[in-house]
């Protein structure tokens, strides 16, 4: 049951991270082609950065929602340098990236967090 979840909370950490961007960007640069485009980019970085922090976190036993959102908070700063790193000395564009992977990162640890607690297994 929980690995349903956790998939689900990987699918859905993107959706979140591309819907908070598209709110949060120009008017030129909003709709749903851009959800689209930012789902692709958020969903790479996931992959390539939360995956591998989320295998060990679970090693380690030490999965807990601070966890997540100091991952999240990393791995949006670390996207938000590859995009473009000309703006990485913004501020702006830096906060902006780095609340959005924090809020992804909770959004799938909730995912997680009620498929453990629906799982009979890890009671």
């Amino acid at each position: 049951m929980q690995d349903k979840y956790t998939v689900m909370g990987f699918l859905v950490a993107p959706l979140v991270a591309s819907s908070i961007l598209n709110a949060t960007m120009e008017a030129s640069m909003r709709g749903l082609v851009w959800v689209a485009l930012f789902y692709v980019i958020a969903f790479a970085g996931m992959c390539v950065f939360a995956l591998p922090l989320f295998l060990l976190l679970s090693a380690t036993g030490m999965i807990r929602w601070w966890s997540c959102a100091a991952s999240g908070l990393l791995v949006g700063g670390v996207i938000a340098w590859l995009v473009n790193p000309s703006n990485s000395g913004q501020l702006d564009v830096l906060l902006r990236f780095s609340l959005t992977g924090a809020v992804a990162a909770l959004s799938f640890w909730a995912l997680w967090w009620i498929g453990k607690r629906k799982d009979p297994e890890t009671h």
